[in-house]
């Protein structure tokens, strides 16, 4: 897990971001509320004055105010190691270079590093980014126009990757080499730790929600179409495009803004999760996080009712539509970035919803091991999570996205 507030006070990391960064005297620190607990607050579920003692100590995220401006610091996933690491600063700094719009920039120490450690824990310092409205991934609130930009941008993303690989064909053997086939990373870890996370879970919140009960008997059978989904996508990867991917490209960690006439601009940051992948594990994975509903006469923005959720097939017509769009772009010159698109073009598009099965199955696991581990604070949004990526799982309509995806494709010449 994360190191946390409580792993020092604030006037110890004071000192340290003021021996470490010319940024001249810092003025105020401000922890920033995770997404679990932007959910609870708007539902009045903990005190709005400063969350709960639990919630707020599992904040990794601070807004810093110096002389020199505004900052925001970042714990570092404590999974990844620090080669990778480098990999993920280094596509940033080349990202940045090259963005046309403001995106945070990673400020280098005085020491010349990336990142400074701390008790353990390492941290990043960007520059602050003033966003119009924070979106938390959790609730089904994303309009028509924020998903077509939201397509566009990891379009954007992408062909950014793409151009870095290009310029860093050398080391590719070498950058990210941790990033392994999907089949390895998600089928194996994650059929030795389901059982006995899920099992935990059963045994201490079934009398809560008896959804769990279904979610137990389902469990093989679940299982049995994991590792089919995981096995198809791995075989389709061996002979299909490549890139690195954002990895975790979810409403939260773009920043919206809106300028005066309306027009939607933004960035993204935490890259953390960059890998190598096929496009469509972002675009999946995008998917079931900007385009969901709440089901008929449900009330989703109570957290007691999270769970019923699914997919909005209008908005991930949007989203897909903005991701194609912006292939559409590109100029006809640009032959590196034409051969992305010849690539793409070519895929199965029936993958695209191999690759929305997978991503239900990741968020499913991860919501499980949160109830396991996490925050007791958060329970409730965990469990709720756990239950939408079932439901999810068992409407089994995926394939809409490949007719979604060929249908915006067809459009026009891409």
């Amino acid at each position: 897990m994360s190191n946390s507030k409580k792993d020092f006070d604030f006037g110890e990391l004071k000192a340290v971001l003021e021996d470490a960064y010319a940024i001249g005297e810092i003025t105020r620190i401000e922890s920033i509320t995770c997404d679990e607990e932007e959910l609870l607050l708007a539902n009045d579920f903990l005190p709005k004055s400063n969350g709960s003692n639990d919630s707020v100590d599992v904040r990794t995220s601070f807004r810093i105010f110096a002389e020199t401006g505004e900052y925001f610091l970042k714990t570092v996933s404590s999974w990844i190691d620090d080669s990778r690491l480098r990999d993920v600063e280094t596509f940033i700094e080349w990202f940045n270079r090259r963005s046309t719009s403001p995106s945070p920039v990673l400020i280098v120490s005085k020491g010349g590093y990336n990142h400074i450690k701390k008790n353990g824990a390492r941290y990043q310092l960007f520059s602050f980014i003033q966003q119009e409205k924070r979106y938390v991934w959790m609730k089904p609130e994303m309009t028509s126009s924020d998903c077509t930009f939201s397509g566009a941008l990891l379009a954007k993303i992408h062909l950014s990757a793409f151009q870095f690989e290009e310029e860093v064909a050398s080391s590719r053997s070498t950058m990210f080499q941790d990033s392994p086939a999907l089949s390895v990373k998600s089928d194996i870890p994650f059929r030795e730790t389901y059982e006995s996370l899920f099992e935990h879970v059963y045994s201490r919140w079934t009398h809560k929600h008896p959804l769990l009960s279904r979610v137990r008997h389902s469990n093989r059978p679940l299982l049995a179409r994991f590792g089919m989904a995981a096995h198809i996508v791995s075989c389709q990867n061996d002979e299909r495009l490549l890139t690195l991917v954002h990895g975790d490209y979810h409403p939260g960690n773009i920043l919206f803004s809106r300028t005066d006439d309306g027009h939607i601009s933004g960035s993204v940051v935490d890259f953390d999760h960059m890998r190598w992948e096929h496009p469509f594990y972002d675009i999946a994975y995008a998917l079931i996080m900007f385009a969901r509903k709440p089901v008929t006469n449900s009330d989703t923005t109570d957290v007691s009712s999270f769970g019923m959720q699914r997919i909005d097939w209008s908005l991930a017509r949007s989203f897909i539509d903005g991701y194609v769009n912006a292939l559409r772009s590109i100029p006809s010159d640009s032959i590196k970035l034409q051969s992305f698109k010849s690539e793409l073009v070519k895929t199965d598009a029936n993958l695209l919803g191999w690759y929305m099965n997978l991503g239900c199955y990741l968020i499913l696991a991860w919501a499980a091991e949160k109830v396991n581990f996490g925050s007791d604070s958060f329970s409730e949004v965990y469990l709720g999570v756990l239950e939408m990526s079932y439901h999810l799982l068992c409407d089994d309509a995926f394939h809409y996205a490949e007719k979604i995806w060929s249908a915006s494709m067809n459009e026009s010449p891409v």
